[in-house]
């Protein structure tokens, strides 16, 4: 009973937020569209400009919808219960750092998507590396803090039983480290400026690197060799990606003064102490 109580919980939550979002966004935008707009427009240009930019992203996300799966799949076959379920709590406490990069990543979709880039190229620039160092700023600090206060939290909260989650935590979570190069702000800019075609080339990338490691990693060490998968075959298309946005329009993260500034807030702490 207790199964399909958290069960009902959780579907009635997410069709009443739908009906919510339904209802705001028909009196706050689509009614005042149709004030605005007497004349209809052709359904089927319409919808191919929908489907041009919407499909790729859908591609992307049955993309990660399978890769969770795939790793589900090898996990039950290579990895004993006890260890799963210490990866488990390490990715529960994991999620605290979701509170820093969806708020970050909903604010930063309508930044880039008001900005024409044949028109202003140097302002798409400067915000592109403004929103790397800024969300670097908020993010490495609490990436750091969530891995050397790993042993203690969950310590904390569970005692012993979940022994090897700390190391699973503070492995897991230098994925976000990499938001020091743009990673966070990478996709946000794609799917912003409606490039979102590069962003499911990405995501094929991802998955063409992620299914050998998987297969050589995970059999061989487990949920250390899942890790690493997960922190390694985003790499290539992070990189790919960022190679992209220089060329296309000169942009990219200045790691140079995000070291500089975290250096620097130290020592002027100790200067004034």
């Amino acid at each position: 009973m207790v199964p399909l109580g958290a069960t009902l919980g959780y579907t009635i939550s997410f069709i009443a937020a739908a009906i919510i979002g339904l209802a705001t966004l028909y009196l706050t935008t689509i009614r005042r569209l149709k004030r605005q707009s007497p004349t209809k427009l052709s359904i089927t240009q319409t919808l191919k400009r929908m489907l041009h930019y919407g499909v790729p992203l859908s591609i992307d996300s049955i993309i990660s919808g399978f890769l969770v799966q795939f790793y589900a799949f090898l996990m039950a076959i290579y990895c004993t219960d006890a260890m799963i379920g210490n990866y488990q709590v390490a990715t529960q406490f994991a999620t605290l750092l979701t509170f820093f990069t969806i708020p970050i990543s909903t604010v930063l979709f309508p930044a880039f998507s008001k900005i024409n880039p044949p028109e202003e190229r140097k302002l798409l620039q400067t915000v592109f590396t403004s929103s790397v160092k800024y969300t670097a700023i908020l993010l490495v600090p609490a990436t750091t803090a969530v891995m050397v206060l790993s042993k203690p939290m969950i310590g904390t909260l569970f005692g012993e039983k979940w022994a090897h989650a700390p190391f699973f935590l503070t492995l897991y979570v230098i994925n976000y480290l990499f938001t020091i190069f743009g990673n966070l702000s990478l996709g946000s800019l794609l799917t912003g400026l409606g490039k979102t075609k590069i962003q499911m080339k990405l995501s094929l990338i991802t998955l063409i690197v992620v299914v050998p490691f998987s297969l050589l990693l995970i059999p061989a060490m487990g949920i250390v060799g899942l890790i690493i998968t997960s922190i390694t075959a985003g790499i290539p298309s992070i990189c790919l990606g960022l190679h992209w946005i220089w060329k296309s329009y000169k942009a990219k993260a200045d790691i140079k003064s995000f070291i500089k500034i975290l250096i620097d807030h130290p020592l002027r702490q100790r200067r004034h102490s």
